[in-house]
């Protein structure tokens, strides 16, 4: 990616609906005015032909100069002689390639009496019916005439066909053809350079072409045989001479265009590009340099790069990645980022005084007009002051970090506007669906949840173009994840939402939380609300299994409730009736849609005390999340909820190393594959020449060694996959049972809910999976910080903590820094201090304000 960007001067895009392909653009004085003014002509696959003018900067109605509609696709459209005329000898006209047909127009301006009665038109001076359908042309001076310029067009089953104005001058058929490809002329040779079936770049003098003849019929002996109705006879043809090959060169892949320039030095080059690999010529086939691309490029263009009489030319390749390259030589000279990816460009030899502007065309209509460079700072940089006192550096950072303690309590202090961004859930309701046959191969009803959302505006004006994004958790699904809102007048709109489970996903829903985000561009203006999706989402009531290996219980200082109560969406779905397999108040199991998991849930019948268990340690969360959320919802704020036993680190620990063993196993098999891809590459380069020498040699068991990295490689290739899924599964886990941790933790330790964020910060159950460094290296380098900087009596800074992200080759040291950080934890030890009465008051104003405002 490049950190420039080419600026956009004038830009334009066709009617929609309308394509473009490689040959759709040409620029030159179409009209042939006095002054020689550059136009921009463009032709699309549905017949429309449009002629620009762009006069300034930014896009007007007068820049279109004509519009016609031809009804016949147009394949590609050239500016140059194509009309003789001895009283304008420099005189061009347009010739449209069609399927079927070769037309040459002359643009001509019609003046009228006002400057509205004046208009162009388009006139055609002659055209050609083609026996074949066309696939591209080349025009210059064939066979050395110099008064105009000659046409040869390529069909789809490899025909030349050459026309000298009105009149077909020859056609000769393409040896070794299978589908067509670039072609090119070179003047100084006058030869035809193009590409065939055996990834050969070919050259065909055109004396060559004209002296040979195809399998023709003698007119006599045809003659004769038709007067006595008589089939032709085999001695009725006459001998031939086939196109001879002036030279072939095997560039082993796919050739994409073919351009003609001095890039090397005063000689004339051939510049071939291919799918991955740019190759430069001479003028007798010889190979001069080629350099690798490490991108596809979606088309290229040649332009010269000064106007001496031996010009030199540069290079533009673009890609599908959105970049244009620069080359000079073989050397990438500049690359920026373009708006769009272009299937045409060439670059505009004088554009209102304006030297070196790049024309591109997109795939789906888009003109662009664009320059390379930068664009000036417009602000003055202002000189540092370095005399700074520490102490003052020591209190103002003081002061900053009191301010995020705020802010982060819910006082920022900043003076809220006064018209915002809501989002509120107006309802939630279940709707019942027969599902698929689930993990236990049954079939059963499946609930799922449509939420109605209401966006709410305190503003006075309308807004518009309010993007609207859902975060949904895996294991769900909905039916669009991004949704616009063109404009909310009412200032209150409600939006509905319907989610459902994903059928394709078999493994512990890592999480229940809907993330929704409201963004308006202008004003700006956004909402974030989070969506507790119902229990009923995740599984359905079972019956409980026996002999349960997992199981943790948490007490409370309130007399117990009933599951139905703590639970209400598991007995009612919402408002779709379940059938309950179990009429047992205070015993339930949940057994999960996607896997065959049961988790089960003990009340127990005097004491305030609740038992989770469950033979799958990553699914108890569910269970445990819901129940203390349940709790906390039913009681007032005296309730407590611990957790006393012994935190389960030994079966935690196990689905981390778990977990690291499949990240291990991944790696080892992406590099077996990229020591066989090499191993492939070098066979294949020693293939490759063999096949180009000219003396055959034995192969010494070189394509049985091909053959078996081959066949290696896809095995590898297989196996890579496999542990791609393994490890996606293995990351789900971990992330359910850090959630599952996470609250053990909050509840053994008592932490509030500030420590409690703090606390999922260090120890994420956001699993990443990237190539070097995964979720063990950074939860074990955010303990590290924690317990030298945070968790300490004498806390260090962070330049002189000693800390580096490395990747780690066990998960000992992981271990350890875990058991450290809970044991740190056991001892009173917080991750945020508590707030000031201050602090407080201020939060507490802050959020009284907000509610207000809302």
């Amino acid at each position: 990616m490049s950190l420039f960007k080419a600026r956009e001067w004038w830009s334009t895009r066709a009617v929609a609906g309308e394509t473009f392909g490689a040959g759709c653009l040409t620029v030159g004085n179409i009209d042939n005015e006095a002054s020689g003014r550059v136009k921009i002509v463009t032709g699309n696959f549905q017949g429309m032909l449009r002629v620009y003018s762009p006069h300034q900067q930014d896009y007007r109605p007068e820049d279109l100069m004509l519009e016609v509609n031809l009804h016949v696709p147009i394949l590609q459209v050239e500016i140059a002689r194509f009309v003789l005329n001895p009283s304008q000898p420099a005189m061009v006209s347009l010739a449209v390639l069609h399927p079927r047909e070769l037309a040459v127009f002359v643009m001509s301006y019609m003046k009228g009496e006002t400057l509205t009665d004046s208009y162009y038109s388009l006139d055609k001076v002659y055209s050609h019916v083609l026996e074949r359908t066309a696939f591209n042309f080349v025009y210059g001076s064939f066979g050395g005439n110099h008064a105009n310029d000659y046409i040869c067009v390529q069909s789809m089953d490899g025909v030349l066909s050459f026309f000298e104005q009105d009149r077909v001058s020859l056609t000769r058929s393409i040896p070794n053809f299978l589908v067509p490809g670039p072609l090119c002329y070179l003047a100084t040779t006058d030869s035809f350079i193009t590409f065939n079936s055996s990834l050969e770049v070919v050259c065909f003098r055109y004396i060559a072409l004209q002296s040979s003849y195809e399998d023709q019929v003698n007119p006599a002996i045809d003659a004769f045989q038709q007067q006595q109705q008589q089939p032709s006879a085999p001695n009725s043809l006459f001998s031939v001479k086939k196109v001879a090959v002036d030279w072939a060169l095997n560039i082993g892949e796919q050739a994409l265009s073919i351009f003609i320039g001095r890039f090397t030095g005063p000689a004339p080059d051939i510049i071939v590009l291919g799918e991955h690999t740019l190759f430069c010529l001479s003028e007798i086939g010889q190979l001069r340099y080629q350099r690798r691309l490490g991108y596809d490029p979606s088309c290229a263009h040649a332009f010269p790069s000064d106007d001496g009489p031996t010009r030199s030319h540069n290079l533009l390749i673009a890609s599908f990645t959105q970049n244009l390259m620069v080359y000079k030589h073989k050397h990438l000279r500049w690359n920026a980022t373009v708006p769009c990816v272009p299937v045409a460009m060439c670059v505009l030899p004088a554009l209102c005084n304006i030297q070196g502007m790049i024309c591109m065309v997109a795939d789906n209509g888009r003109i662009t007009v664009l320059y390379l460079g930068t664009v000036p700072p417009t602000n003055r940089v202002v000189p540092v002051d370095s005399d700074v006192s520490y102490n003052d550096l020591k209190e103002e950072t003081a002061r900053v970090m009191s301010d995020i303690r705020v802010a982060e309590a819910g006082a920022s202090g900043l003076e809220l506007p006064t018209d915002m961004l809501k989002l509120t859930v107006m309802s939630m309701n279940s709707v019942a669906r027969l599902s698929a046959l689930d993990p236990f191969g049954s079939q059963s009803t499946v609930l799922d949840c449509a939420i109605e959302l209401q966006l709410s505006y305190s503003g006075t004006d309308a807004l518009h173009n309010i993007d609207i994004t859902l975060d949904v958790p895996s294991g769900f699904t909905v039916r669009e994840n991004h949704l616009t809102l063109f404009v909310l007048e009412t200032h209150c709109m409600n939006i509905p939402i319907l989610v459902s489970l994903d059928s394709t996903c078999h493994m512990v829903p890592s999480s229940l939380k809907l993330g929704v985000t409201a963004l308006c561009p202008s004003p700006i203006r956004s909402a974030y609300l989070e969506v507790d999706l119902p229990l009923y989402m995740a599984g359905r009531l079972g019956v409980r299994a026996e002999n349960q290996a997992f199981k943790m219980i948490i007490d409370t200082n309130r007399a117990p409730f009933t599951l139905p109560q703590l639970f209400p969406e598991l007995y009612t779905g919402g408002d779709v009736a379940l059938p309950s397999t179990q009429h047992i108040n205070n015993v339930a199991t949940l057994r999960l849609h996607a896997v065959p998991v049961d988790s089960s849930i003990l009340v127990s019948k005097n004491a305030g005390r609740y038992c989770v268990q469950g033979n799958n340690f990553d699914a108890l969360w569910i269970l445990a999340t819901a129940l203390v959320a349940s709790l906390r919802r039913l009681s007032d704020a005296d309730l407590e909820v611990r957790y006393n036993d012994m935190l389960p680190l030994k079966d935690y620990l196990g689905v981390v190393e778990s977990h690291f063993e499949k990240r291990r196993r991944r790696a080892h098999v992406d590099a077996e594959l990229g020591k066989r891809a090499h191993q492939c590459r070098v066979v294949q380069k020693s293939l490759l020449v063999r096949f180009k020498d000219k003396t055959p040699v034995n192969m010494q068991n070189v394509d049985k060694l091909y053959s078996a990295t081959h066949n290696d490689i896809l095995k590898l290739a297989d196996e890579l996959v496999e542990a791609q899924q393994d490890l996606v599964i293995s990351a789900n886990s971990l992330s359910c049972a850090t959630r599952l941790l996470l609250l053990l933790i909050s509840l053994k330790f008592n932490l509030d809910e500030l420590n409690s964020e703090a606390l999922s910060g260090y120890l994420s159950p956001s699993v990443s999976e990237q190539a070097e460094y995964g979720w063990e290296e950074t939860t074990e380098a955010g303990l590290q910080y924690c317990l030298r900087c945070v968790m300490t009596r004498n806390p260090k800074p962070l330049n002189e903590a000693g800390l580096s992200l490395t990747p780690l080759t066990d998960i000992k040291k992981l271990e350890t820094s875990i058991i450290r950080f809970i044991d740190r934890l056991s001892k009173g030890g917080r991750l945020v201090a508590p707030l000031t009465t201050n602090e407080a008051q201020l939060a507490a104003d802050h959020q009284q304000q907000l509610s207000q405002r809302q």
